[in-house]
């Protein structure tokens, strides 16, 4: 009887103690702000993608048959590029990154041209012929960049160095093939994200300037020589993924813990909905050009035109977050761009009545309408796009024979698009994208009659377009 009482005394007590203890206040648990990517320390890399040349080029041919030919057009060499890179950041104040960054790349990119008899037996026969290569080149460079979290948009700049290879010929026989070390200067820019632990990816954009090379071929005895003259620019799009090797642990953005009065999810970028937004930025046209004596039924140029200029318009979306780091989406945009390119091939490209071709083509505007397929994780999104694409192109193609005959008109082309990007939120609504896109327009025809050699002439153009442009969105809702 005795240990029953006790039992129920006891058990009184505690429930009397938990009746108070639920009147008292509660105290509110402590939400401690997740850790934030901290961008100090050294780290090593790889890299891959795409260069794209645009070298303005000018050959001077003279000796035996027509006496001295010129052409003046741009070498376009093109190919993947691939390597390593070495670095150091220092974050700072607390929203900025200084470091250093070098790198070195291999290369594939090359290009070639030929003029006067590419195809039959006028011009006595005789062909002149480039083939340039650029097959490494290394940067050392200085960025600057603004951080919120787990993205990092920078700029960057510094020398650059690289062997270009360059083969010139004239009629298949006299050549002129050297090696050629080259050094400028290199700036672009690029987003770089945090992707886990101490991994990060980077989608970058360089410009790089190498100066000029001059290459020279003479036939044995001198009857015919040929000299080159070629700027040497590269345009470089490349992904690369980094390991921070040791530096700056993750950090709390500053942030003391802070009370709440109820458990919450700290707020995450939701990327579903609808937007607007506008775009600014830069193409590079690559379009495999021959031009034809159809009455003859030979190829007397062959080479590449390279449109280039500013692009700039505005698009509009919408995303769909699901699973939950995956993102799909549809897009439509709209360009304007002032992409512009010439030529001209002959005798008289440098003194008016004689015997001679030109060329201009211009990319006027392009659309686009494309899905998007990407992956998310907070305040990025990395992804890839394509579908369909539209354009117009401005041709004008004339004959000097020594009338001026022009075949100028415009061609409205469609074709496809693919490409990818990353992405990142800014604040409140706004999102900002640094994109690549490819473009596939098909090809064209233009020409015609020449009254008085009384020959048809063509000139048959691919248009194939590079794109890298920045973007500001707004999320609607």
């Amino acid at each position: 009887m005795y240990r029953l009482s006790f039992a129920v005394g006891a058990a009184a007590l505690a429930f009397a103690q938990l009746a108070v203890a639920a009147d008292l206040p509660r105290k509110a648990p402590v939400y401690v702000p997740p850790p934030v990517y901290n961008w100090t320390g050294f780290y090593v890399g790889v890299n891959a993608g795409g260069s794209i040349g645009r070298d303005p080029t000018t050959i001077t041919q003279s000796g035996l048959g027509p006496g001295s030919f010129i052409s003046s057009n741009t070498m376009s060499p093109a190919g993947f590029i691939g390597g390593g890179q070495l670095g150091y950041n220092y974050q700072f104040a607390p929203n900025w990154v200084v470091g250093v960054e070098g790198d070195f790349q291999g290369a594939s990119q090359k290009d070639s041209s030929c003029f006067l008899d590419c195809g039959g037996d006028i011009f006595f026969g005789q062909t002149v012929t480039v083939n340039q290569k650029l097959e490494w080149f290394a940067t050392a460079r200085a960025r600057l960049g603004y951080t919120n979290g787990d993205w990092l948009w920078y700029v960057t700049g510094g020398g650059a160095w690289a062997k270009v290879h360059n083969d010139l010929a004239i009629s298949g026989i006299f050549f002129g093939s050297a090696n050629f070390n080259q050094n400028g200067w290199v700036v672009g820019g690029g987003v770089e994200t945090h992707l886990g632990g101490n991994w990060t990816g980077k989608l970058e954009y360089l410009y790089m300037d190498l100066g000029s090379l001059h290459d020279l071929a003479t036939s044995v005895p001198p009857l015919l020589t040929a000299s080159q003259t070629s700027d040497i620019r590269d345009h470089i799009v490349r992904v690369g993924l980094n390991y921070k090797v040791f530096g700056a642990a993750p950090n709390h953005a500053g942030t003391p813990p802070v009370a709440y009065n109820a458990p919450q999810r700290p707020g995450v970028w939701n990327w579903t909905g609808l937007y607007i937004g506008a775009n600014a930025g830069g193409g590079i046209g690559r379009n495999r050009t021959d031009q034809s004596n159809d009455s003859l039924n030979t190829s007397f140029a062959s080479f590449t035109l390279s449109p280039a200029g500013f692009v700039g318009g505005g698009q509009i979306g919408y995303n769909y977050q699901f699973l939950p780091n995956l993102v799909v989406g549809f897009e439509g945009d709209i360009q304007g761009t002032s992409q512009r390119d010439s030529s001209c091939i002959g005798a008289g490209c440098t003194s008016f009545g004689s015997f001679y071709f030109t060329i201009e083509q211009k990319l006027n505007w392009f659309a686009t309408a494309r899905a998007r397929f990407g992956y998310a994780s907070g305040d990025w999104l990395w992804y890839v796009t394509g579908g369909g694409a539209w354009g117009e192109v401005h041709n004008d193609f004339r004959t000097f024979t020594p009338l001026d005959v022009a075949f100028a008109a415009n061609f409205n082309r469609s074709g496809w698009t693919v490409g990818g990007g990353v992405e990142t939120h800014l604040i409140d609504r706004w999102t900002a994208k640094l994109e690549y896109l490819y473009l596939d327009l098909g090809s064209f025809v233009d020409g015609g009659l020449d009254p008085l050699s009384g020959f048809n002439f063509s000139s048959k153009s691919e248009v194939r377009d590079h794109i890298v442009r920045v973007g500001l969105n707004y999320k609607i809702y």
